[in-house]
Parts: structure tokens; sequence; C-alpha cells
């Protein structure tokens, strides 16, 4: 999927190397290896929290810069300790982003931590639900006939705008037809 992505946009993918959970620590070490010898100007991941640890610690290791560019895992890596942000030595851009930063000081004096990625939206969420409750009551086929209806919500994770069939028209999302899996029913 992302290498399709990359080339329609012009981008020439040098190197397409995969992994197993687990795997990570010896995979970065040789990763890095080829990094250089390829000479490459920036690396796509899409790893877990604890793989994004893993590279940006041997990145930062080997004292190699590099522009990344990854899922919001980098951020949940920092979230939940598994790297210091003094490791995010290198550029990063998410393909994502973080939750606001407002929301990240309410979020930790609160619960007396940092929230993890879409803490904000899943609050949305809640905060929307709960908006259509007192609007028309518990009601589910009154709540998804107002859940359906075209209107924007103002939300901790920026502005939410619903169009006529109740689809997300402001959301970084993507969807995936994933094969192998049986039909219901069969």
């Amino acid at each position: 999927m992302y290498l399709g992505a990359l080339r329609e946009v012009g981008v020439s993918p040098v190197l397409d190397e995969r992994y197993g959970y687990g795997e990570e620590d010896t995979a970065m070490r040789a990763l890095i290896s080829k990094f250089r010898t390829l000479a490459i100007d920036g690396v796509l991941t899409t790893n877990t929290p604890e793989g994004e640890a893993i590279l940006q610690r041997r990145l930062s290791e080997q004292q190699f810069t590099i522009p990344v560019l990854t899922t919001e895992n980098v951020f949940e890596a920092v979230a939940l300790g598994l790297m210091p942000p003094s490791e995010l030595s290198t550029p990063i851009d998410s393909l994502l982003r973080p939750p606001s930063s407002e929301f990240v000081k309410i979020y930790e004096k609160r619960f007396g931590k940092k929230p993890l990625m879409y803490a904000d939206t899943g609050y949305d969420a809640v905060m929307l639900l709960a908006q259509g409750v007192s609007a028309v009551g518990a009601d589910t086929k009154k709540l998804k006939e107002y859940l359906r209806g075209s209107f924007t919500y103002d939300g901790v994770s920026g502005e939410i705008s619903f169009d006529q069939n109740g689809d997300v028209k402001t959301a970084d999302y993507e969807l995936q037809r994933v094969g192998g899996i049986p039909s219901e029913g069969k």
C-alpha cells in the first residue's frame, strides 16, 4: 500500500524490508547499515511503538541523522515510556498528528501521564455521543439518525464535520480490505 502511494507521487523506493515482531533490535542494526550503503534520502516506517523506539535508539547511537516519516507509533513510544523524547534525534514527520497540546495538558493534570494517540478523538467520540443523547434521548434509532445528520462538532481534537450519511469528512483515516477473513455465515 505505502510503496504504491510513494511511487504515485514520484518517490523511488530503494529498500523494502520486513521483519517479525520481536526481531526489531537485530533487524534495525542491519537496516541502518543498508541505509548508509544505499545513501538513502529518508525512511518511511510503520513500526510498532517498540520498533519505533528501537529504530530511533539505533539511529541515535550510530549518529545517523536522516528524515523519518512515521505513523503515530513514535509518539506512542514516547508516551509509553519506551523511549525518552531526547532520542528523537532524527527529523520526524508523522503521517498523523499527535493530540492537541491543550488536551495533553488537561489529561496530564488529571491522570498524571501523557495521553496515548487518539485519546483526544476517543474523548470527542464519547462527548459527541453524549451530545446526541442530550439532544434526542437514548433511543438508538433517534440517536443513529442524529449522528447521521450533516453537522460540525467542535471537539478537543479539532473541528469534525460530518456529511449527510454521517461519515466524517475531516478525519485522517483509511479503509483497507483484508483478504482471508471469512464472511459472516460461512
